[in-house]
């Protein structure tokens, strides 16, 4: 847990679940209103999203576990 909390300290000193989430609407908002985006466009907002629930996910769980 030690070195997984060192890396979320890291992170979670850079964004917070807020902040992430608003990043995550705002790239699926970005992804509706522009229906002529090129397919790598929307690959790459989508690689993008998946990360960003990747870090919530993760700061939710370590919360659970290392409080």
């Amino acid at each position: 847990c030690y070195g997984r909390k060192k890396s979320m300290e890291i992170i979670m000193n850079q964004f917070d679940n807020y902040e992430l989430t608003t990043l995550d609407y705002a790239l699926k908002y970005y992804l509706k209103e522009n229906p002529n985006l090129d397919e790598e466009d929307i690959e790459w907002c989508n690689l993008v999203r998946e990360k960003v629930d990747s870090i919530i996910l993760s700061q939710v769980n370590y919360e659970k576990e290392c409080g």
